[in-house]
C-alpha cells in the first residue's frame, strides 16, 4: 500500500493497469515463440508504466494547446506509413504487410494509435473553446480533422478509420453541439466515407477490399474457411471449460495468440473465469471514468476523461467480441494485454491522463 500510495491519481485504476500487466506478462510469457518476443514485450510494458508515471504528474492543462502539435505530427506520420509502403518480418521470418506500420529507432510504430489518441485531445480541446458552435464555424475546427485522420486510415485500416467516427461522434454528443449539428456531421461523415469506400479505395493496387469481403463473409458463412483464426479461437474457448488446460498449456495452433487472440489464449489456459475476470476488469475501469468525469466541472477535461475512457473500452469489446465470435477480424489488440508497442504506450499514455485529471479533482475535494 506505501507503493500504491507513492502513485498519483485514482489507486483502483492504478491497481487494474498493475493486474492487467501481470496477466498480460503471464500470457505472452507462455505462448512467446522467441526469448526476443519476450523480452521486447517486457520493454514495452516497462515503458508503459514509466509513460504512466510521468503523465500522471504532468498537469493536463499543458495538453489543451500541445493537442496541436500531437495531431499534426500523427497526421506526418500517417502520410510517411502511407508513402513508403513496406514489410516487416515475424519470428518465423515470414513477410508481413506493414502498410499500418513505421520503424523509429529501431521500434515498429502504428500511426494510426496517435492519432486516435491525439484527435481526442484536439476535439476536446476546440469543443472546450467554443460553446456556441454553428455548423458552418465548426466545419474547420471540427469536422475537417475528423474526415482527415478517417481518410488517412480507412484504406489499410477501416475499422480503425469506424472506431475514429464513432468515437468523435461520442465526444460530439456528450460537447455541447446541438442534435441538428450532430445529425449533419453523421450525414456529411457516412457520405464522405461511401465516398472513401466506393470511389476511392478500388483505384489503390492493394488488396485491403478482398480482406475485408472475406472477413465479412466468412463471419455470415459458417461453411468458409478464409476466416480460419475466428474458427480455431471459438474451438478453443468452447474446449476451455471453466478452468482451462492450464498455465503454460496452450495451443501453438491459435494464431497470434499474444496479439489479437490473447483474449482466446487467456480463457484456453486458465478458462471461463479468466474470461469473465478480465472482462470485469475492463467494466470496473470504465465505471472508475464514468465517476471521474461526473466529478469534472471543466468542458475540457470532462470530454478527455470520457473520451480516452470510451476509445480503451471499445477497442477492448471490440477485441473480445472477435474473440467470441461476435464480430469478424478486426485487428484490433487487446488494451495493456495484447503485444504490441505503439498500442500499449498510447493506452499507457491516455490512462496516464486520466490519473492525472483524477488526481487533480480528489485535490481539490480533499
Amino acid at each position: 500500500m506505501v507503493f500504491f500510495s507513492n502513485l498519483k491519481g485514482d489507486k483502483i485504476i492504478w491497481i487494474i493497469v498493475f493486474i492487467l500487466f501481470a496477466i498480460s506478462f503471464l500470457l505472452v510469457f507462455s505462448c512467446a515463440i522467441s526469448i526476443k518476443s519476450l523480452v521486447m514485450h517486457s520493454i514495452h510494458l516497462f515503458l508503459g508504466f514509466i509513460i504512466i508515471k510521468i503523465t500522471s504528474k504532468i498537469p493536463y492543462k499543458y495538453f489543451t494547446n500541445f493537442s496541436f502539435i500531437l495531431f499534426v505530427t500523427s497526421l506526418l506520420l500517417l502520410l510517411w506509413a502511407i508513402l513508403t509502403p513496406s514489410f516487416v518480418y515475424d519470428d518465423f521470418n515470414n513477410p508481413i504487410d506493414a502498410s499500418r506500420w513505421i520503424t523509429i529507432f529501431g521500434f515498429t510504430f502504428q500511426p494510426s494509435e496517435l492519432a486516435k489518441f491525439s484527435l481526442i485531445l484536439l476535439l476536446s480541446r476546440n469543443l472546450s473553446l467554443n460553446k456556441k458552435y454553428t455548423f458552418k464555424s465548426s466545419i474547420v475546427p471540427i469536422f475537417i480533422p475528423i474526415l482527415i485522420v478517417i481518410f488517412l486510415t480507412v484504406k489499410s485500416n477501416a475499422s480503425t478509420a469506424l472506431i475514429i467516427f464513432f468515437i468523435s461522434s461520442i465526444i460530439l454528443f456528450i460537447s455541447n453541439l446541438s442534435l441538428k449539428i450532430l445529425l449533419k456531421f453523421w450525414i456529411v461523415g457516412f457520405a464522405s466515407f461511401l465516398i472513401l469506400l466506393f470511389l476511392i479505395l478500388p483505384l489503390s493496387n492493394n488488396n485491403r477490399i478482398e480482406t475485408w469481403k472475406s472477413r465479412i463473409s466468412s463471419f455470415f458463412n459458417s461453411e468458409q474457411s478464409e476466416n480460419y483464426q475466428n474458427e480455431i479461437a471459438r474451438k478453443f474457448i468452447s474446449s476451455a471449460g471453466w478452468f482451462g488446460v492450464g498455465a503454460g498449456k496452450g495451443s501453438d495452433f491459435l494464431p497470434a495468440a499474444d496479439s489479437d487472440f490473447i483474449y482466446t489464449f487467456s480463457i484456453l489456459e486458465y478458462g471461463m473465469i479468466m474470461g469473465v475476470f478480465i472482462l470485469l476488469l475492463y467494466l470496473v475501469f470504465y465505471l472508475r471514468i464514468i465517476l471521474i468525469a461526473r466529478k469534472i466541472n471543466s468542458n475540457f477535461p470532462y470530454l478527455v476523461v470520457l473520451g480516452l475512457g470510451t476509445l480503451i473500452i471499445v477497442q477492448a469489446f471490440i477485441n473480445m467480441g472477435v474473440n467470441l465470435g461476435l464480430l469478424p477480424t478486426t485487428g484490433q489488440t487487446l488494451p495493456l494485454l495484447s503485444r504490441g508497442g505503439s498500442s500499449i504506450w498510447i493506452v499507457c499514455l491516455s490512462v496516464g491522463i486520466i490519473l492525472n485529471i483524477s488526481s487533480s479533482i480528489y485535490e481539490k475535494e480533499f
